[in-house]
């Protein structure tokens, strides 16, 4: 039976009415090759590490003087002073979430700020005890009006902006109401999609003081998905003795988008002595020396031996490693590692691994047998480890001291 001409013209009615009350749908801005300025299409906070706007982790065991790097990092920052040899770019100031060892944030900071002689009193430098819970709904939301309101204090007193916020430590602020949580993806990616959020609504980079699992090899404690969402890793590394010694102490650069991974700069602690306490005694804290020789000398470039073939091989490992690794467990009774598929790693070294031939037969087989030797190379020397399972094969960092962890 036809529909009446009322039934139809109340349908077109009530269809227009819908469309109107709808809004537009939001597309993505399209960017054309040509139309971007290289110049601005990576703005920097310090040139080749931190971009000026993103997240990462600086992650590591107990008592790798995890804090002690965020503190000599917000000093350079603050200053405009170079960081490890790279430039600072956008001088700034920075806000500290300190929900460990609050009571040592205010010796921390003047021991740094004394020792280099570069921050006149006082430092645009702010500092909070709580925060919301990071996996929670308002995180996002508090956070970036607590950072607004550092920032208003900042530009007003000193003219800068705020370029960094410090979050010590992420396990702290995670909130995590039941057991095992931290080994939740899904958390995981909440933790550090957070982070994102804040340093793009803030317009600056935003860093999670994160521990290591009990393999270092694997990296961050919990799920994989932290370090994969970061921008930027870097990892306190150290040989720690049963009595709590920690020696041998470097940062290394574990992840980074835009440049190599893996490179390593040692330093030391030292202590400082600050003003008489009520108690008469002399207020003590560390600050850390960099460029200093670790113990043992060795680096762990060497480890994987020399040549061509195997320092392509480190290169290519440590690049792919943290994005493109996955967790497995060898063997049942066994830690999980991080770790490639063989044929994946192959692949990228064939890409890179330039050689003479007449022809492309010759040519790939020179690659072949330059992998294989590197592979056998570092195998021998204990760096990595390779195995056969599920009909493919992977590999993975055999010890702590082959590589950044």
């Amino acid at each position: 039976m036809a529909r009446s001409t009322r039934k139809i013209l109340d349908e077109m009615r009530a269809k227009a009415e819908r469309d109107n009350a709808e809004p537009p749908l939001a597309l993505p801005v399209l960017h054309w090759h040509g139309e971007v300025d290289l110049r601005d299409s990576d703005p920097q906070l310090v040139q080749d590490l931190l971009p000026e706007v993103g997240s990462g982790l600086i992650s590591g065991q107990w008592g790798t003087y995890k804090t002690f790097v965020v503190f000599d990092l917000a000093h350079a920052i603050m200053s405009g002073e170079p960081f490890l040899g790279h430039e600072v770019v956008r001088r700034g100031g920075v806000l500290f979430v300190a929900l460990e060892g609050q009571n040592e944030v205010a010796k921390r900071l003047e021991g740094v700020i004394r020792d280099k002689g570069k921050l006149a009193h006082p430092a645009p430098f702010a500092w909070v005890t709580t925060c919301p819970p990071l996996v929670g709904a308002d995180a996002v939301a508090v956070l970036s009006e607590l950072a607004a309101r550092a920032a208003a204090r900042v530009q007003a007193q000193f003219g800068l902006p705020l370029v960094a916020i410090f979050i010590d430590t992420v396990v702290a602020a995670a909130g995590y109401t039941r057991e095992g949580a931290d080994n939740d993806t899904a958390l995981g990616q909440v933790i550090m999609r957070n982070m994102a959020q804040v340093a793009r609504n803030v317009g600056c980079f935003v860093f999670g003081v994160d521990h290591f699992g009990k393999d270092v090899n694997v990296g961050t404690r919990g799920t994989s998905a932290k370090e994969g969402a970061a921008d930027v890793v870097l990892a306190m590394l150290g040989e720690k003795t049963i009595t709590g010694e920690v020696t041998n102490t470097r940062l290394a650069i574990r992840k980074r988008r835009g440049g190599s991974n893996g490179e390593e700069f040692p330093f030391m602690p030292r202590p400082v002595e600050l003003e008489l306490g009520p108690n008469g005694k002399r207020i003590t804290t560390l600050v850390l020396d960099w460029g200093g020789v670790a113990m043992p000398p060795n680096r762990a470039q060497d480890s994987w031996g020399k040549g061509k073939g195997v320092s392509l091989l480190r290169r290519i490992v440590m690049s792919m490693l943290v994005d493109q690794g996955v967790d497995l467990k060898p063997w049942a009774d066994g830690a999980t590692v991080r770790a490639l598929k063989v044929e994946q790693v192959k692949a990228e070294f064939f890409k890179s691994y330039y050689t003479d031939g007449e022809t492309a037969a010759v040519k790939q087989k020179a690659k072949r047998v330059a992998f294989q030797r590197a592979v056998e190379l570092a195998v021998e020397r204990g760096t990595l480890a390779v195995r056969e399972g599920d009909g493919e094969g992977h590999l993975w960092l055999a010890r702590a001291g082959a590589a950044p962890a």
